[in-house]
């Protein structure tokens, strides 16, 4: 478990690597600092660590993994986050709910933009008037989109942002609405302040809007050799194609225009192609997704699983213990990683992810019924229950803890090879009934109990009335 200072230096680095741009190392290090938080019970910063981390998730395109974070985290809004965190969040909520279909979210979009400039958040405005004009522009609403535009310029034009998403989100969707509105001299005034500023090199992950731009650009110009080429550049820059439909739509009216008949019959069956994999005869498959992971099995589901090892979590494991549940014939073992923090303290805590990635994939398939649960309890502490009487499961125990040293793991950076070793603890009832509680006591006493026996070894207690 990292310190409270070493949580506030990873999350300060996290921010580091937001403004550079960098979201995969941000992403990384804010995904330890969420762990951390939520262990140390600091539940402001694993609220405010969560609310940038969906910052991360919007500037990426990435809206399909919105909904368990957003649902994840809403507990915590109302008492740990600030003012502005709150808006931030409700704002990802609205676009969450734009690109889903879900209520009226242009409705929210506008007022959430009247009430960033009554709350006089500066940033949020920008943000929630970028969100807006991304909606004017996708409704067809050009004219409305320009006098936001015009609204937001001189603004943008005299305010420095620490984040270059913000300006150049603000010049991307500009430059598409005057281009929309066929005042080709102001959308391309917008492409060349994107380029003075360098903010398709700041921001590389948005770096596909700019070489759409340029390619309308050179397209209005009649050089379509350079026009296909940035546009496919930035087709190819889009993961998820679906989320460049509008810009595509555009792309073909513009060679439409240009009597390019064979290359809009090309680009055409791209489009035909990306909405197949979306949509079905009677609605999109993404909204029909949308509302399967709004069933209650699979948002259980989704907040009981661990992010960084993907087994189950440990709100999976108090909820189990909520119900208070007494249980017969059952079998719990907890393990760690022995000398966990020395990999730590020698390699860094993102080796120390791989690691415990590692573990909890090499422990779940060993697990051959689907009624056995690996948790991740906290930091490399793990806990595996199977309701089963000890004498069934032990072998198959005693081979797990065997198999992890065998297995190397090794280090992607350097291949450098390491054998890990876990000590671990069993507890157990035959007919006598207990709940989850009191077995997990005994399986942390058996634990304890191996390492100081030397450790990498497995400890055996059998649960009574009288050792709890």
């Amino acid at each position: 478990m990292l310190t409270l200072e070493q949580q506030q230096n990873y999350y300060d680095r996290a921010q580091q690597f937001l403004l550079a741009g960098d979201y995969k190392q941000a992403e990384e290090w804010l995904q330890i600092v969420i762990t951390s938080a939520f262990q140390h019970e600091d539940y402001p910063t694993y609220t405010a660590a969560n609310i940038t981390l969906l910052r991360i998730l919007i500037n990426s395109i990435r809206y399909d993994e919105l909904f368990p974070i957003l649902e994840g985290v809403s507990p915590y809004i109302s008492r740990y986050a600030t003012d502005a965190e709150e808006f931030s969040y409700r704002s990802t909520r609205a676009v969450f709910h734009y690109t889903a279909g879900i209520g009226t979210p242009f409705e929210d979009l506008e007022q959430l933009y009247k009430e960033s400039k009554e709350k006089h958040f500066f940033t949020q405005i920008f943000s929630t008037g970028n969100n807006l004009l991304h909606a004017y522009y996708e409704k067809g609403d050009f004219e409305k989109g320009i006098v936001l535009a015009n609204e937001l310029k001189t603004l943008v034009d005299h305010s420095k942002f620490p984040d270059p998403v913000i300006p150049f989100v603000y010049y991307v969707n500009s430059f598409k609405l005057y281009y929309r509105m066929g005042n080709f001299r102001k959308a391309e005034v917008n492409l060349l302040v994107i380029e003075e500023q360098n903010f398709h090199i700041k921001v590389p992950t948005l770096e596909s809007h700019y070489w759409f731009c340029k390619a309308l650009v050179e397209a209005q110009h009649g050089t379509f050799k350079t026009a296909y080429h940035y546009f496919d550049k930035a087709l190819n820059l889009m993961e998820n194609k679906y989320y460049f439909l509008s810009e595509l739509e555009l792309w073909i009216q513009v060679l439409n225009l240009k009597d390019k008949v064979a290359d809009v019959i090309y680009y055409q069956k791209i489009m035909i192609n990306t909405l197949r994999d979306y949509v079905n005869i009677e609605e999109s498959l993404r909204r029909t997704k949308i509302i399967e992971q709004m069933t209650t099995a699979n948002l259980e589901e989704r907040l009981h699983t661990d992010r960084l090892t993907n087994v189950k979590n440990r709100a999976f494991y108090e909820d189990k213990l909520l119900k208070n549940r007494l249980y017969m014939n059952y079998t719990v073992a907890f393990f760690d990683i022995d000398k966990f923090k020395a990999i730590n303290d020698k390699y860094g805590h993102l080796i120390g992810d791989q690691a415990l990635k590692f573990i909890a994939s090499h422990v779940v398939k060993q697990l051959p019924k689907r009624d056995m649960d690996l948790i991740r309890y906290g930091g490399d502490e793990f806990i595996l229950l199977f309701p089963y009487h000890k004498d069934q499961v032990h072998d198959l125990i005693v081979s797990i803890h065997e198999s992890i040293p065998k297995k190397e793991f090794i280090i992607r950076e350097t291949n450098e090879k390491i054998n890990l070793q876990v000590s671990l603890g069993i507890s157990y009832t035959n007919e006598e009934p207990a709940t989850l509680k009191e077995l997990f006591k005994e399986a942390d006493k058996a634990l304890y109990k191996a390492k100081e026996n030397g450790r990498n070894q497995i400890q055996v207690l059998k649960y009574t009335k009288h050792s709890s």
